[in-house]
Protein backbone atom coordinates (compact mmCIF):
# COMPACT_ATOMS: atom_id res chain seq x y z
CA UNK A 1 0.00 0.00 0.00
CA UNK A 2 3.04 2.60 0.99
CA UNK A 3 4.17 1.92 -2.29
CA UNK A 4 1.03 2.16 -4.64
CA UNK A 5 0.06 5.90 -2.90
CA UNK A 6 3.87 6.86 -3.38
CA UNK A 7 3.97 5.83 -6.80
CA UNK A 8 0.38 7.75 -7.46
CA UNK A 9 1.60 10.99 -6.18
CA UNK A 10 4.47 10.71 -8.18
CA UNK A 11 2.96 9.67 -11.45
CA UNK A 12 0.00 11.97 -10.51
CA UNK A 13 -2.58 9.77 -12.55
CA UNK A 14 -6.20 11.33 -13.61
CA UNK A 15 -8.12 8.06 -13.68
CA UNK A 16 -7.64 5.17 -11.09
CA UNK A 17 -8.84 0.88 -11.42
CA UNK A 18 -9.18 -0.56 -8.97
CA UNK A 19 -11.64 -3.23 -6.43
CA UNK A 20 -13.75 -0.71 -4.49
CA UNK A 21 -12.04 -2.59 -1.08
CA UNK A 22 -8.30 -1.32 -2.37
CA UNK A 23 -10.47 2.40 -3.13
CA UNK A 24 -11.26 2.07 0.75
CA UNK A 25 -7.44 0.99 1.98
CA UNK A 26 -6.28 4.16 -0.20
CA UNK A 27 -8.62 6.58 2.05
CA UNK A 28 -8.00 5.21 5.04
CA UNK A 29 -3.83 4.88 4.88
CA UNK A 30 -3.25 8.23 2.75
CA UNK A 31 -2.70 10.61 5.95
CA UNK A 32 -0.39 8.38 7.38
CA UNK A 33 1.82 6.92 4.53
CA UNK A 34 2.07 9.69 2.47
CA UNK A 35 1.03 13.25 5.06
CA UNK A 36 -1.77 14.09 3.23
CA UNK A 37 -5.28 12.64 2.35
CA UNK A 38 -6.56 11.13 -0.95
CA UNK A 39 -8.00 14.08 -2.42
CA UNK A 40 -4.53 15.94 -2.58
CA UNK A 41 -3.53 13.57 -5.52
CA UNK A 42 -5.56 14.54 -8.28
CA UNK A 43 -7.42 11.58 -9.55
CA UNK A 44 -10.45 12.83 -10.58
CA UNK A 45 -12.40 9.11 -12.25
CA UNK A 46 -12.38 5.99 -10.49
CA UNK A 47 -12.98 2.99 -12.66
CA UNK A 48 -14.28 -0.25 -9.91
CA UNK A 49 -14.15 -4.30 -11.39
CA UNK A 50 -13.58 -7.35 -9.19
CA UNK A 51 -16.35 -7.48 -6.47
CA UNK A 52 -19.79 -5.55 -5.82
CA UNK A 53 -19.95 -2.36 -4.13
CA UNK A 54 -19.16 0.76 -6.07
CA UNK A 55 -22.30 1.16 -6.67
CA UNK A 56 -23.75 1.25 -3.39
CA UNK A 57 -24.79 5.48 -2.15
CA UNK A 58 -22.93 5.03 1.11
CA UNK A 59 -19.42 3.98 -1.09
CA UNK A 60 -20.16 6.40 -4.12
CA UNK A 61 -20.58 9.13 -1.62
CA UNK A 62 -17.37 8.14 0.35
CA UNK A 63 -15.56 8.40 -3.17
CA UNK A 64 -16.93 11.99 -3.55
CA UNK A 65 -16.20 13.40 0.12
CA UNK A 66 -12.31 12.04 -0.14
CA UNK A 67 -11.51 11.81 -3.48
CA UNK A 68 -13.01 14.36 -5.19
CA UNK A 69 -13.92 12.00 -8.07
CA UNK A 70 -16.61 10.18 -10.01
CA UNK A 71 -16.81 6.32 -9.70
CA UNK A 72 -17.62 4.01 -11.76
CA UNK A 73 -19.01 0.40 -11.12
CA UNK A 74 -18.18 -2.01 -14.60
CA UNK A 75 -18.11 -5.69 -14.99
CA UNK A 76 -16.00 -7.33 -17.63
CA UNK A 77 -13.37 -10.32 -18.44
CA UNK A 78 -13.70 -13.34 -20.80
CA UNK A 79 -16.53 -14.94 -21.66
CA UNK A 80 -18.51 -11.45 -19.77
CA UNK A 81 -20.60 -8.83 -21.48
CA UNK A 82 -18.99 -5.80 -20.43
CA UNK A 83 -21.30 -3.50 -18.54
CA UNK A 84 -20.40 0.39 -16.56
CA UNK A 85 -22.78 2.22 -15.46
CA UNK A 86 -23.63 5.83 -16.92
CA UNK A 87 -22.51 9.19 -15.89
CA UNK A 88 -25.22 9.96 -13.33
CA UNK A 89 -25.04 11.60 -9.77
CA UNK A 90 -27.15 7.68 -8.84
CA UNK A 91 -25.99 4.10 -9.97
CA UNK A 92 -28.89 3.00 -11.84
CA UNK A 93 -27.28 -0.06 -12.69
CA UNK A 94 -24.90 -0.88 -15.10
CA UNK A 95 -25.44 -0.67 -18.73
CA UNK A 96 -24.82 -3.34 -21.09
CA UNK A 97 -22.34 -2.99 -23.84
CA UNK A 98 -22.72 -4.48 -27.39
CA UNK A 99 -25.49 -6.65 -26.21
CA UNK A 100 -26.10 -7.70 -30.00
CA UNK A 101 -22.49 -9.04 -30.43
CA UNK A 102 -20.97 -9.97 -27.25
CA UNK A 103 -23.26 -12.43 -24.98
CA UNK A 104 -26.58 -13.57 -24.39
CA UNK A 105 -27.60 -13.16 -20.76
CA UNK A 106 -30.38 -15.88 -19.17
CA UNK A 107 -31.46 -15.68 -15.58
CA UNK A 108 -32.70 -18.64 -13.89
CA UNK A 109 -33.84 -19.60 -10.16
CA UNK A 110 -30.69 -20.11 -7.72
CA UNK A 111 -31.64 -23.19 -6.19
CA UNK A 112 -33.86 -24.74 -8.64
CA UNK A 113 -32.21 -23.41 -12.05
CA UNK A 114 -35.39 -23.21 -13.74
CA UNK A 115 -35.96 -20.19 -16.19
CA UNK A 116 -36.90 -16.88 -15.47
CA UNK A 117 -38.68 -14.43 -17.21
CA UNK A 118 -36.29 -11.40 -18.83
CA UNK A 119 -38.55 -8.72 -17.60
CA UNK A 120 -38.03 -5.53 -15.66
CA UNK A 121 -37.12 -5.68 -12.30
CA UNK A 122 -36.66 -9.75 -12.41
CA UNK A 123 -33.62 -11.11 -10.28
CA UNK A 124 -31.70 -14.61 -10.40
CA UNK A 125 -28.28 -16.05 -11.18
CA UNK A 126 -27.04 -14.97 -14.92
CA UNK A 127 -26.53 -17.94 -17.25
CA UNK A 128 -24.63 -16.47 -20.33
CA UNK A 129 -23.89 -17.95 -23.94
CA UNK A 130 -20.86 -16.67 -26.54
CA UNK A 131 -22.14 -15.68 -29.64
CA UNK A 132 -18.84 -14.25 -31.28
CA UNK A 133 -16.45 -15.94 -29.45
CA UNK A 134 -14.60 -18.58 -30.72
CA UNK A 135 -11.80 -19.71 -28.51
CA UNK A 136 -13.17 -22.63 -26.11
CA UNK A 137 -16.77 -20.42 -26.11
CA UNK A 138 -19.43 -20.33 -23.28
CA UNK A 139 -22.33 -22.25 -23.69
CA UNK A 140 -25.18 -21.79 -20.48
CA UNK A 141 -22.30 -20.86 -18.50
CA UNK A 142 -23.27 -20.65 -14.85
CA UNK A 143 -21.54 -17.27 -13.45
CA UNK A 144 -23.14 -17.32 -9.73
CA UNK A 145 -23.95 -13.88 -9.64
CA UNK A 146 -27.40 -12.47 -9.21
CA UNK A 147 -28.53 -10.06 -10.59
CA UNK A 148 -31.54 -7.45 -10.94
CA UNK A 149 -32.30 -6.66 -14.20
CA UNK A 150 -33.65 -3.40 -15.45
CA UNK A 151 -35.30 -2.60 -19.30
CA UNK A 152 -36.31 0.84 -20.46
CA UNK A 153 -35.16 4.54 -20.13
CA UNK A 154 -32.06 4.78 -18.02
CA UNK A 155 -33.37 7.22 -15.48
CA UNK A 156 -29.70 8.96 -15.51
CA UNK A 157 -28.84 9.02 -18.79
CA UNK A 158 -31.98 8.63 -20.84
CA UNK A 159 -30.47 5.44 -22.77
CA UNK A 160 -33.08 2.67 -23.60
CA UNK A 161 -31.75 -0.79 -23.34
CA UNK A 162 -31.11 -3.23 -20.53
CA UNK A 163 -29.04 -2.18 -17.33
CA UNK A 164 -27.97 -4.87 -14.67
CA UNK A 165 -26.99 -4.50 -10.68
CA UNK A 166 -25.03 -7.22 -8.87
CA UNK A 167 -26.82 -7.63 -5.84
CA UNK A 168 -24.92 -10.74 -4.33
CA UNK A 169 -23.61 -14.48 -4.67
CA UNK A 170 -25.64 -17.40 -5.04
CA UNK A 171 -22.98 -19.06 -2.44
CA UNK A 172 -23.35 -16.00 -0.03
CA UNK A 173 -27.34 -15.20 -0.16
CA UNK A 174 -28.63 -15.53 3.78
CA UNK A 175 -32.09 -16.86 4.27
CA UNK A 176 -32.96 -15.70 7.86
CA UNK A 177 -36.63 -16.60 9.02
CA UNK A 178 -37.77 -16.71 5.67
CA UNK A 179 -36.04 -13.48 4.78
CA UNK A 180 -33.50 -13.31 1.61
CA UNK A 181 -30.41 -10.86 2.27
CA UNK A 182 -27.01 -10.15 0.74
CA UNK A 183 -24.03 -8.81 2.36
CA UNK A 184 -23.69 -6.17 0.21
CA UNK A 185 -27.03 -4.94 1.61
CA UNK A 186 -25.98 -4.90 5.44
CA UNK A 187 -22.96 -3.35 4.26
CA UNK A 188 -24.35 -0.37 2.73
CA UNK A 189 -26.90 -0.10 5.87
CA UNK A 190 -23.64 0.13 8.08
CA UNK A 191 -21.93 2.39 5.38
CA UNK A 192 -24.61 5.35 6.54
CA UNK A 193 -23.22 5.30 10.40
CA UNK A 194 -19.71 6.25 9.05
CA UNK A 195 -17.80 8.11 10.04
CA UNK A 196 -18.42 6.45 13.52
CA UNK A 197 -17.46 3.10 12.07
CA UNK A 198 -14.55 2.38 9.60
CA UNK A 199 -16.67 0.25 7.51
CA UNK A 200 -15.21 -2.56 7.89
CA UNK A 201 -17.50 -5.23 9.46
CA UNK A 202 -17.87 -9.70 9.28
CA UNK A 203 -20.90 -11.79 9.30
CA UNK A 204 -20.18 -14.77 11.77
CA UNK A 205 -22.42 -17.88 10.96
CA UNK A 206 -22.45 -21.13 12.92
CA UNK A 207 -22.66 -23.01 9.82
CA UNK A 208 -22.59 -22.35 5.79
CA UNK A 209 -25.35 -20.08 4.50
CA UNK A 210 -27.95 -19.96 3.50
CA UNK A 211 -29.85 -20.77 6.37
CA UNK A 212 -28.92 -18.75 9.51
CA UNK A 213 -30.23 -19.39 12.76
CA UNK A 214 -30.98 -15.93 14.06
CA UNK A 215 -29.84 -13.68 15.66
CA UNK A 216 -27.53 -13.14 12.58
CA UNK A 217 -23.97 -11.77 13.95
CA UNK A 218 -22.48 -9.07 12.91
CA UNK A 219 -19.12 -7.94 13.83
CA UNK A 220 -18.64 -3.81 13.01
CA UNK A 221 -15.34 -2.40 13.79
CA UNK A 222 -15.79 1.50 15.06
CA UNK A 223 -13.77 3.74 13.69
CA UNK A 224 -10.11 4.87 14.87
CA UNK A 225 -11.67 8.36 17.18
CA UNK A 226 -15.22 6.61 18.24
CA UNK A 227 -15.06 6.51 22.14
CA UNK A 228 -15.32 2.64 23.38
CA UNK A 229 -18.14 4.58 25.67
CA UNK A 230 -20.02 5.11 22.58
CA UNK A 231 -20.43 1.73 20.96
CA UNK A 232 -23.21 0.05 23.01
CA UNK A 233 -25.17 3.02 21.63
CA UNK A 234 -23.97 3.00 18.27
CA UNK A 235 -24.53 -0.96 18.10
CA UNK A 236 -28.00 -0.88 19.59
CA UNK A 237 -28.46 2.47 16.32
CA UNK A 238 -27.01 -0.34 13.61
CA UNK A 239 -29.48 -3.24 14.76
CA UNK A 240 -32.80 -0.89 14.57
CA UNK A 241 -31.59 0.38 11.31
CA UNK A 242 -30.95 -2.85 9.79
CA UNK A 243 -34.80 -3.91 11.24
CA UNK A 244 -36.12 -1.38 9.61
CA UNK A 245 -34.73 -1.90 6.12
CA UNK A 246 -33.91 -4.99 5.84
CA UNK A 247 -36.92 -6.46 8.02
CA UNK A 248 -34.82 -8.48 10.12
CA UNK A 249 -32.56 -7.72 13.38
CA UNK A 250 -29.36 -8.95 14.39
CA UNK A 251 -26.91 -8.82 17.36
CA UNK A 252 -24.45 -6.20 16.51
CA UNK A 253 -20.81 -6.22 18.65
CA UNK A 254 -18.78 -3.21 17.92
CA UNK A 255 -14.95 -4.18 17.85
CA UNK A 256 -11.97 -1.84 18.21
CA UNK A 257 -10.38 -0.20 15.00
CA UNK A 258 -7.90 -1.85 12.89
CA UNK A 259 -9.49 -5.71 14.06
CA UNK A 260 -9.97 -6.85 10.17
CA UNK A 261 -7.18 -7.29 7.62
CA UNK A 262 -6.95 -4.84 4.78
CA UNK A 263 -6.84 -6.40 1.04
CA UNK A 264 -7.14 -4.92 -2.30
CA UNK A 265 -8.55 -7.94 -3.34
CA UNK A 266 -12.36 -9.44 -2.90
CA UNK A 267 -13.12 -8.94 0.55
CA UNK A 268 -14.45 -11.88 2.43
CA UNK A 269 -17.41 -10.50 5.07
CA UNK A 270 -18.49 -13.94 6.12
CA UNK A 271 -16.53 -15.79 8.62
CA UNK A 272 -17.45 -19.45 9.64
CA UNK A 273 -17.02 -19.35 13.23
CA UNK A 274 -18.95 -21.65 14.94
CA UNK A 275 -21.20 -21.14 17.90
CA UNK A 276 -20.47 -19.02 20.99
CA UNK A 277 -17.20 -17.84 19.09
Amino acid sequence: MPKILRYIELTRPRVLFATPSMVSQLIERAPQEIGKPVGALGIEIIYCSGEPGASLPTFRQRVREHFGAQVFDATGGAWHNGTIICDSEHSHGMHYLAEDYCFRYDLVDPHTKAPLELKDGAVGEAIHTALEYEAAPAFRNATGDILRLHVGECPGCGHFGTRMEIIGRVDDMLAIKGVKVYPAAIQNVVGQFRPQVSGELRIRLDAPPPRVEPPLRLAIEAAADTPTGEWPALGARIEQRIRELLTFRPKVEIVPFGSFPRSGAKTKLIEIVGKGA
